[in-house]
This record gives structure tokens, sequence and C-alpha cells, in this order.
């Protein structure tokens, strides 16, 4: 008969005396991932606000402009399982450095679209590169900031980047009005690429820095199939 193996005991949360601060792990940082949520919740929307010049100039049919904009969402849910994989593995800072100049190609492409084929591979890009900001920013959470605070931080990161949905309102049509809107996705095309070098320069930080964990001393991986074992057998999982 074997015995049911003993629980982990957990260490208690810290007085609110001892703890660290919100922002300990960076306010710059917790800016640029939160303006990188902004980014992306604006390009989920973006095209609706521009809809009639879309269909115009790329002599759109109904159903083209509604593929064009599920684009976006097709390329963001097939890119979570290996980029999960790959933040596993990969310096988080890397990925999002590199991943998002997906978005900018993206934009470009989309910007010099004459015609259904190239803009919905450029939404596609975009889908691609701005499928690392949530999942990379939570990482980056859960290694650099004190982590009693992992569910406020999120909270607040999902609050501020909403906004991103504001801006692809009323700011984008001013935008689009002053520049068109070819134009204007390549200037956010060029904040996006702003955004993803000024995060690896911030998060570049050595292993002794890092406040509560690093990427180089995390316990080894487990493959898929061994991780997807342990948590579908996992009681707690399913509570």
């Amino acid at each position: 008969m074997t015995s049911e193996p003993k629980a982990t005991p957990q260490r208690p949360a810290p007085s609110v005396a001892d703890r660290e601060p919100l922002f300990s792990g960076g306010f710059a940082t917790f800016c640029v991932l939160a303006a990188f949520f902004m980014a992306s919740q604006f390009l989920r929307v973006s095209n609706a606000v521009v809809a009639k010049e879309l269909i115009r100039d790329l002599n759109l049919s109904a159903a083209e402009f509604g593929m064009l904009g599920s684009g976006f969402f097709y390329a963001f849910a097939v890119m979570q399982i290996p980029l999960g994989w790959a933040l596993d593995r990969f310096e988080t800072r890397k990925i999002l450095l590199i991943l998002p100049f997906s978005s900018v190609v993206g934009l470009a492409v989309f910007s010099l679209a004459d015609g259904f084929a190239l803009a919905f591979l450029g939404r596609l890009l975009c889908g691609i590169g701005m499928s690392v900001v949530m999942m990379g920013t939570f990482k980056i959470f859960s290694l650099r900031y004190a982590p009693y605070h992992f569910a406020t931080l999120s909270g607040i990161m999902v609050s501020v980047g909403t906004v991103g949905n504001m801006l692809a309102a009323t700011p984008l049509v001013l935008l689009t009005d002053l520049v068109g809107w070819r134009r204007g996705f390549l200037i956010i095309g060029a904040g996006i690429a702003i955004l993803s070098i000024g995060s690896y320069r911030l998060l570049r930080q050595s292993n002794q820095d890092a406040p509560f964990s690093s990427e180089t001393d995390a316990p080894q991986p487990l493959s898929f199939r061994k991780g997807f074992h342990t948590l579908v057998h996992t009681p707690t999982f399913w509570q």
C-alpha cells in the first residue's frame, strides 16, 4: 500500500511592512510592457475604424474584409503553444525584441498592400508579433517582480493596456485623416519597433541583479508530454 505524498508546506506571505514595493522590478519596465499590450489591443480592432478606406482602396468584398480582421486572431491563437515552449527555453527579453518585429513587417506589408492577399499576410504577421505580449509579460512579472504582487500587476497591465482599444477609435481616425491610413499604420509600426528595442534595453540585466529569480537558474523544464501529464494529474488543477 503506497502512502500519499505529503503536501509541500507553503511559506506564509510576508507582512505588509516586509513586502517589496509594487514596482520593485522596475516601473519603466512595467510601462514598456503595458505599452506592448496597448499596441496589441490597438491592432486587434484597428481595421474597423478604417473599414471604408480599406474596402475602397483594396477593393474588398464583405467576406474578405471580415477575413482580414480575423487574420490577426488566427495567427495569435496558433502561436500560443510554440510561444510557450520558447518562453520556457529562451530569454524572454530576446523574444520580446525579435517577435514583435513581425508586427512591424506586417504593418509595412499591410500599408503597401494593393489587394486582399497582401493585406491578409500583413494581418497574419501582426498577429504573430503580438502573440508574445501577454505571456511574455506574465513571464517577466514572475521573474522580476515580487510574487505576491503578480495578480495586482497583471490587473493593472490589462486595465492600462485596454487604452489601446480607445486609441484605435477617434485618435486613429484623426491620424488617418491627417496622413492617410497607409502612412498611419507605418507610423504605428515604427512605434512598435521602438518599444521592442526599449524593452530589450530595460530588461538587459545580469542574473545577480535579478531581484527574485532568473531564467538561467530556473528548474529544467519538463517535456511537453511530461508537463501535460503532470498538469492533468494534479488534483488542484480541476478544483
